[in-house]
């Protein structure tokens, strides 16, 4: 997070008036005109002085776009994760009891890196899986309150997350995201003080689709009468 980042409603929402976000065409992005109308009424309740949380940024999703203009995913959702720790900072005092900043609790310095450098495996259309772009920016606000200077991240969190599952479009395998989340939140509970922490354990890979070993069997039984025919229909030739 910059330094200079505002730290008051009027300020924040100047931040938003001025805020640019480069656009792609051949890859996947977010439609222009829903990130522009949510920028826009977080900006006007700042200007008005409304009550608002990060629930708002965290909870926010986009149509997605491609070989149609749309604002990039990966610059977008570093905005909003920016932004949802500057609305964190609105409500959070600068300084702890003591008057010193330095009293947070020190987070695990490998942690935001562990998170940046989390991948996962994506389903095909015939299973469910994670909204990619809900994970993604829920990881995104996670990093960026372990590497700003405000309060750690709440482990509840990523402990209980509202995450939609799609199932025509590709998603997060849903085991691999919910057990990087449950290391993810014993990780975040030893930043505040609440355990031990654990050992960083790569996300388990996703398990074998059913239905794609039904469709390779379905494969080859198709083959396999295909080439029969074709010894039939020489045999009738000959």
């Amino acid at each position: 997070m910059d330094a200079t980042a505002p730290q008051d409603a009027p300020g924040l929402a100047r931040w938003l008036e001025g805020l640019r976000l480069p656009t792609t065409r051949l890859r996947e992005g977010y439609e222009v005109s829903d990130v522009d109308a949510f920028l826009a009424g977080v900006r006007d309740d700042l200007v008005r002085q409304v009550p608002l949380d990060r629930g708002r940024v965290d909870g926010a999703a986009f149509r997605p776009t491609r070989l149609s203009t749309g604002y990039a995913m990966g610059a977008t959702d570093a905005a909003l994760a920016q932004l949802a720790q500057r609305l964190d900072g609105l409500r959070a005092p600068s300084a702890s009891p003591s008057g010193d900043v330095a009293d947070r609790p020190v987070a695990d310095p490998g942690l935001a890196a562990w998170v940046a450098g989390l991948r996962f495996a994506t389903t095909e259309w015939t299973r469910q899986g994670y909204d990619q772009q809900q994970v993604d920016r829920l990881l995104a606000g996670v990093r960026a309150d372990l590497e700003g200077p405000g309060p750690p991240p709440d482990p509840g969190r990523v402990r209980a997350p509202t995450l939609d599952r799609v199932r025509a479009t590709p998603g997060y395998d849903v085991a691999a995201v919910d057990a990087a989340l449950a290391e993810l939140a014993v990780r975040l509970d030893a930043v505040a003080g609440a355990g031990p922490v654990a050992a960083a354990r790569p996300s388990p890979p996703s398990p074998t689709s059913p239905h794609a070993a039904t469709r390779s069997l379905v494969l080859l039984l198709l083959l396999t009468v295909l080439a029969l025919g074709a010894i039939v229909a020489l045999g009738l030739l000959t």
